[in-house]
């Protein structure tokens, strides 16, 4: 087997190996090891790593790169090579200059608008800035939007969904309006807090106080108001109102979580929210919930107030037929939920193993398997590190890495899951306890290792 690529320090070096043969290579930040099928990523700044070659689940480490589907990928180099042949194919044509350029800008971001709408926290305002600047144009972004979903529809309809549309469509928005505000030609892409709050305030029901809304708000990260228009803090204020209620009661019920559902018929999924106390494993308690009840994993927001009590957001579909949650699976979910918040006991593993199919997610050639990588990314969230992780769908696969995240040590804020013909491209944004991004390369090292022996430890089942 051959090194495709190596870096020490700027220099291309090849060399032969046997497979299973270790590498030694020294690279700078970002730059990228190919190692045949397995990669390597952003070791450090003149820091040694080791590459093992050919060893089926791909150890790399580092910087997703913001198009690719993980850190092995080849999409990066595939709409390289596309906007090339674009180009030679507007010379044959006769295009004018400018259409030519337009056509290769197309075709060198036809795979960006997927990747960020259905891989990235759109409510991030990071990631919304830096896609307006790679678009730089409204009239590239129309153009992109219609060429993501037409691509997407040529390639296969089962690639497309009521979920995915509203996130090509939330990403149109809100890059438009990012766009307008820079081009001075639209309103502000933000509104204050004062005046999200007098929003608020506006669609409350009666019986809601100023200083209740005042305290809930004073209790959140200002991310929060970034991504929560007036009605959702309104529905939020509300939920954690009832669960505070739950604490006077004279019988027991101070840690039953408080939970409410919500279907958009439109885009094709059920929007849970949980109110609860906030406290550990919360996160991969729900997902094991969820998945245990039958029900598939989209998306997900979390936000914990001051006071410690958490408002975390999922949105699912029904595992098996894809609409919306169903009164049985709500029901069940509830009640496992319930359950283990309240110390009761939950396998969550011998409920998830029963719900396991019979053939797998994944259908690949006979005998292939997807291989699993895992990757992450410093740059794409100011406050947070994205931890992306690419493997064949399995049932229970958020549960797992949740779990594991959660054993790491580290705080789950968004989760975006991503489903293409039984490969799952999840992308987790986490930070440390105290808040941090996860910066430390030994760190980092220690994540990806953990999220691959819970996903291996997931087939055991």
């Amino acid at each position: 087997m051959v090194i495709e690529r190596m870096a020490t320090v700027g220099v291309g070096v090849g060399v032969s190996v046997g497979r299973g043969d270790q590498v030694p290579v020294k690279v700078g930040v970002g730059e990228r090891v190919q190692v045949g099928d397995a990669v390597g990523v952003r070791v450090g700044d003149g820091v040694a790593g080791v590459v093992e070659v050919g060893s089926g689940v791909v150890a790399g480490t580092g910087r997703v790169p913001l198009t690719g589907r993980s850190p092995a990928s080849s999409d990066d180099e595939h709409a390289a090579t596309s906007a090339k042949l674009a180009g030679r194919v507007a010379a044959r044509l006769g295009l004018e200059a400018a259409d030519t350029r337009a056509l290769c800008r197309l075709t060198e971001h036809h795979l960006l608008m997927a990747a960020v709408s259905q891989r990235r926290d759109l409510q991030d305002p990071a990631v919304i800035k830096g896609f307006a600047a790679t678009v730089a144009d409204v009239e590239t972004l129309n153009r992109l939007t219609v060429l993501t979903y037409v691509d997407a529809q040529a390639t296969s309809d089962r690639l497309w969904n009521g979920f995915k549309d509203s996130l090509l469509r939330a990403l149109h928005d809100r890059a438009l309006k990012a766009l307008q505000a820079e081009a001075g030609t639209g309103r502000p892409v933000e509104r204050s807090k004062e005046q999200l709050l007098e929003a608020t305030r506006a669609v409350l029901p009666s019986g809601f106080v100023a200083e209740e809304l005042q305290a809930h708000c004073d209790g959140l990260p200002e991310r929060y108001f970034q991504v929560r228009g007036a009605r959702e803090i309104a529905q939020d204020l509300q939920l954690a109102h009832a669960f505070m209620r739950l604490q006077l009661l004279p019988e027991p019920r101070a840690l039953e979580p408080v939970v409410a559902w919500q279907d958009d018929t439109d885009r094709g999924f059920t929007t849970v929210k949980v109110c609860t106390w906030d406290r550990a494993a919360l996160f991969s308690r729900i997902a094991g919930s969820l998945s245990a009840a039958g029900l598939n994993i989209l998306a997900a927001q979390v936000f914990t107030r001051a006071d410690d009590i958490a408002l975390d957001t999922f949105y699912v579909t029904d595992a098996r037929t894809g609409a919306t949650a169903g009164d049985t699976q709500r029901a069940r979910f509830e009640e496992l939920l319930t359950r283990v918040l309240t110390g009761g006991t939950v396998d969550f593993r011998e409920l998830i193993a029963r719900q396991r199919p019979t053939r797998p997610f994944y259908a690949g050639y006979e005998g292939e398997r997807l291989p699993t990588r895992v990757g992450w990314d410093n740059d794409v969230s100011e406050t947070r590190t994205l931890i992306e992780v690419e493997t064949e769908d399995r049932v229970g696969l958020l549960f797992a890495i949740s779990e594991a995240l959660t054993g790491l040590g580290l705080n789950i804020s968004a989760a975006i899951i991503c489903t293409e013909l039984g490969a799952a491209i999840d992308s987790f944004y986490v930070t440390e306890i105290n808040g941090g991004k996860v910066l430390d390369a030994d760190r980092l090292v220690r994540v990806r290792d953990g999220l691959l022996r819970a996903i291996r430890d997931l087939d055991r089942l």
